[in-house]
């Protein structure tokens, strides 16, 4: 296998956004290089990759620092009160 494959993957994480407000949202991630912001729906989710470490969930009214850890995917809830990191309430 190539040599860089599995090696590169490795750094990669999920970063999956779920919407639950009423109201549609705007949202991006932003740690190496930031995303474009992307519509979402209420209750409809959305995926990026980042690099492991630190990185930033935004919306068009706040944003939000995360960490990946160990993680290889993490879950990020826009709710009425904020951004949460949360594997609960997917």
């Amino acid at each position: 296998f190539a040599a860089g494959g599995s090696g590169g993957s490795k750094s990669n994480v999920n970063v999956r956004v779920k919407n639950f407000t009423l109201e549609p949202v705007a949202v991006a991630v932003a740690n190496k290089n930031p995303t474009n912001y992307r519509g979402l729906n209420p209750d409809q989710v959305t995926q990026f990759k980042v690099k492991k470490g630190n990185f930033v969930v935004n919306d068009p009214a706040e944003s939000a620092s995360f960490n990946t850890g160990s993680r290889k995917t993490v879950y990020i809830a826009i709710t009425d009160v904020g951004i949460e990191d949360t594997t609960t309430r997917f």
